[in-house]
């Protein structure tokens, strides 16, 4: 720490600001020991500080557990849903590997999609706080409550309860994911459209220990898709349907002819000298004129 010109702080400070350096892992080795040096140097930027007279050990020690961190975290970022399933392999290591699976839960409660694990009967073992937001229950109220209680989802069309996606995980001992119309059901009544997957937790041995699901609320991607399929069929500027809407729509009742003998009728409407409103007042009042009919 005691450095002319720069000292440890600011060398640590300007490490974290160079883009090259700012992932490497600093730890502060010094004789000054006071409370207010150590606060100091977690605030520029160090992930330890070891206080001299210290134990070799020791230092190899921390370093070797702050590269463990890192290399951790690396992999939290390229593999999300198999890290799920590690993470609840690594709460039943041996007490050695104690730290990386606090690491672990730590990335949980930060990640941005909603993540639940169970027990192998199906019962809430962990939400992580995106979980919580979405279900509407608190992590501490859920422990050990089947999951079917917790989770509620409907088919957004017809009403009608989806099957559980952890029980089929289970169940069929592979990874499910839910239909694009599912509509997940808070504690509150809130509903939210969610896109997710479940899978089964094995152990070492391979033995199913629970099972972990992880969602997403997906509200403003259908409603864009909604849009999107709602632009493809209708004319933009009456809101009318446009020629793929109006072929969809007959073929749609010529197969229900064909299923159940209804009967449909087609009325066409002509509109007499429009081209004279164009010409005279112009496209913009014919657009204007197509609007109001549209309305009429």
């Amino acid at each position: 720490i005691k450095l002319p010109d720069f000292d440890g702080y600011e060398v640590c400070k300007q490490l974290k600001c160079d883009q090259q350096t700012t992932g490497i892992p600093i730890i502060f080795l010094s004789v000054l020991n006071e409370t207010f040096n150590k606060v100091q140097g977690f605030a520029v930027g160090a992930v330890d500080y070891i206080a001299k007279p210290f134990q070799v050990e020791e230092v190899l020690a921390r370093v070797e557990t702050h590269l463990t961190i890192g290399r951790l975290q690396q992999k939290l970022q390229n593999q999300n849903l198999r890290l799920l399933r590690e993470i609840e392999e690594r709460q039943r290591l041996e007490e050695s590997l104690f730290a990386e699976k606090e690491l672990a839960q730590v990335t949980l409660q930060s990640i941005g999609d909603a993540v639940i694990t169970t027990d192998a009967q199906g019962n809430v073992r962990y939400f992580n706080p995106i979980a919580e937001q979405l279900t509407g229950w608190k992590n501490h109220e859920v422990q050990g409550v089947p999951f079917s209680t917790v989770f509620l989802i409907v088919d957004q069309v017809t009403r009608e309860p989806v099957e559980n996606p952890i029980s089929k995980a289970l169940l069929e001992e592979r990874i499910v994911t839910l239909a694009n119309n599912t509509i997940l059901i808070s504690h509150d009544g809130t509903e939210y459209p969610i896109a997710d997957s479940a899978a089964p937790i094995r152990d070492r041995e391979g033995q199913i220990i629970g099972a972990v699901i992880v969602f997403h609320d997906v509200t403003e991607s259908r409603n864009l898709a909604r849009q999107l399929s709602w632009e493809a069929s209708h004319d933009a500027l009456t809101g009318l349907i446009n020629r793929r809407g109006f072929e969809q729509r007959l073929i749609e009742a010529i197969a229900s002819v064909q299923d159940s003998n209804q009967q449909h009728a087609l009325c066409y409407l002509d509109l007499d000298k429009f081209k004279v409103v164009n010409d005279t007042a112009g496209h913009i009042a014919g657009d204007e004129l197509l609007r109001q009919i549209t309305r009429v």
